[in-house]
């Protein structure tokens, strides 16, 4: 008696997660790709999975001949630092970048060491940020700083009570006194010492700077004079 069997003899899918560890932040793990099926201890059925919590993950992978292998790994998620310098901007004269606080370390592309600094010239600044747990983060912004008007007053800074004297703003395109009128001169009567304040704004920037003058009033003598007369 004889008899015939065809054994066909299937691959089976190799899957390697990867060796136990610790991450950053989130870890990828890739069981396979091609016409295999997965399942994941997450229930989830795709290729790969991201992972954001520690914790032992296990996939069983099946192939098109029905053949099945699957791996396990532990995996512990440190958490990472959270970088945000904002949106690229314009400021006027200067503006501090914040990278963070706390035991973190800092790393400018300016060599600055500091969890924030202060930005005086256009440019592109990045920070790398490194936590105790050695995670790294990092975060670019584009920095345009236009200057601020040179704003300044003249006149006399000293006058006789009961005078006035005419102030005159300049190196802005639009003033506005403290108190005061919009326009660039302005003419003050004070009764004692004053400071007086003006604000000046750039049209083109939209910058503003300020500048202020003093007054020193000076009191008139008084002049006494006596006359002696005959009774009578």
């Amino acid at each position: 008696v004889r008899d015939t069997i065809i054994v066909t003899v299937g691959n089976t899918p190799v899957v390697n997660l990867g060796a136990d560890g610790s991450y950053c932040g989130t870890q990828m793990l890739v069981a396979g790709s091609g016409g295999d099926t997965y399942l994941w201890s997450t229930a989830q059925t795709t290729a790969s999975i991201i992972v954001t919590l520690s914790g032992v993950y296990s996939v069983q992978v099946t192939n098109t001949s029905g053949c099945m292998a699957s791996d396990t790994i532990s995996l512990t998620i440190l958490s990472s630092p959270s970088v945000d310098l904002g949106p690229d901007s314009m400021y006027c004269g200067s503006v501090v970048l914040v990278a963070g606080s706390g035991p973190d370390t800092y790393m400018w592309s300016t060599m600055d060491t500091t969890a924030s600094i202060t930005v005086t010239t256009s440019g592109t600044y990045i920070v790398d940020v490194t936590n105790p747990s050695g995670c790294i983060d990092s975060d670019t912004i584009v920095i345009t700083i236009n200057a601020l008007p040179g704003v300044s007053i003249n006149g006399n800074a000293t006058m006789c009570s009961g005078g006035s004297v005419t102030l005159t703003a300049s190196g802005a395109d639009m003033y506005a006194w403290v108190n005061g009128p919009t326009t660039a001169a302005n003419t003050v009567m004070p009764s004692a010492d004053s400071t007086f304040w003006v604000v000046g704004m750039d049209m083109i920037t939209g910058c503003s700077d300020s500048a202020s003058f003093m007054v020193t009033v000076i009191v008139a003598p008084i002049i006494m004079q006596s006359v002696t007369v005959c009774q009578g």
